[in-house]
């Protein structure tokens, strides 16, 4: 698990506080909280938006980190962070479960899976660290980079390994 600064989503103190609330929502995944889309500004909820069309696509309530990549490929200001990371976009989306061909109709509450929720928090992590009031597309997309559930760390891991 990525302990990122003094950020450990897994410490003890975080249980009582915003982020362990948002964890504990919904069990395994956080409810769609206001409180946790109060982190983000405007054009990442637009990012989280469109991953969340897909998982809807994918036959899926629970947002994931796979849909939140799958977003960021598709979003300019997430592709500059890619690019400059050395990021394989084209790869990336093979990499990625493809949408089903026939629209698929889900019904219920929407959720983020417990990596996303954990990739949210990283992202506002970042976003205080900055100076920022509320994380952006380039801290969301940073987050999904260094935390260890999502397949772009896992491809960057796996590269670096390599070489």
């Amino acid at each position: 698990m990525t302990s990122f600064g003094g950020y450990d989503p897994d410490a003890e103190e975080i249980g009582d506080g915003l982020y362990g609330r948002l964890l504990a929502a919904g069990g395994r995944s956080g409810a769609l909280d206001p409180r946790l889309v109060r982190l983000l500004d405007r054009q990442a909820k637009a990012m989280v938006d469109l991953a969340a069309r897909r998982a809807t696509a994918m036959g899926r309530l629970g947002i994931g980190t796979d849909d939140l990549m799958w977003a960021a490929c598709h979003t300019e200001r997430a592709l500059v962070v890619l690019r400059h990371c050395g990021i394989d976009t084209a790869e990336l989306l093979r990499g990625l479960p493809s949408a089903a061909s026939t629209p698929v109709r889900v019904a219920g509450r929407r959720s983020l899976t417990r990596g996303l929720c954990r990739v949210v928090m990283v992202a506002d992590y970042l976003a205080h660290q900055s100076g920022a009031a509320r994380a952006g597309v380039p801290h969301l997309t940073t987050a999904l980079l260094v935390e260890g559930c999502t397949r772009a760390y896992r491809l960057i891991a796996d590269r670096d390994g390599a070489s």
